[in-house]
């Protein structure tokens, strides 16, 4: 579930959203100050005016963070918005062809932040690339539970192989 394309997932917020998000971006880059800048939510619901706003991001994020942390983040959990119109322009998975050491991509194939099939492209062009598409794993999934020990499994296999004692 590397994030590869900022394009790509960039599209995934919705068309209604995104241009609420540059405006945010262009007014922070205009008005906004280290100190005092326009901020935007990392996560929201649907719709939302956020980075993260699909239908598995509320479910899948929060699940990651201390429990004490939880209250803060529902409301402190904003980023300086001049990251918006610099997040499309950012593609490092362009980079993959170029990587000269084993590399390891598990992808996840519902991913609603980092799509599948971009980094599926990008895995494939690495010279020494390996990689796993989990059919049945959001963005989210592959970090807690079953679906994280299926992948780790499956990590800690490439690390084995590439790093041998």
């Amino acid at each position: 579930m590397p994030f590869t394309n900022g394009w790509t997932s960039a599209l995934g917020t919705g068309f209604t959203v995104l241009p609420r998000l540059f405006i945010l971006g262009i007014l922070d880059v205009l008005f906004g100050t280290d100190k005092h800048p326009v901020r935007v939510s990392l996560v929201g619901k649907p719709g939302e005016t956020a980075l993260m706003n699909a239908d598995d991001v509320m479910d899948g994020f929060y699940p990651l963070l201390p429990l004490s942390m939880h209250h803060h983040y529902f409301t402190n959990q904003k980023v300086p918005a001049r990251l918006v119109p610099l997040f499309p322009l950012n593609n490092p998975g362009s980079y993959a062809k170029h990587i000269k050491c084993p590399v390891y991509f598990g992808i996840c194939g519902k991913d609603t932040v980092a799509p599948a099939k971009k980094t599926l492209a990008y895995a494939k062009q690495a010279p020494k690339g390996e990689y796993t598409v989990f059919d049945d794993m959001g963005h989210f999934d592959i970090y807690l539970g079953e679906k994280h020990d299926r992948a780790w499994e499956k990590y800690s296999a490439f690390i084995q192989k590439a790093l041998p004692v």
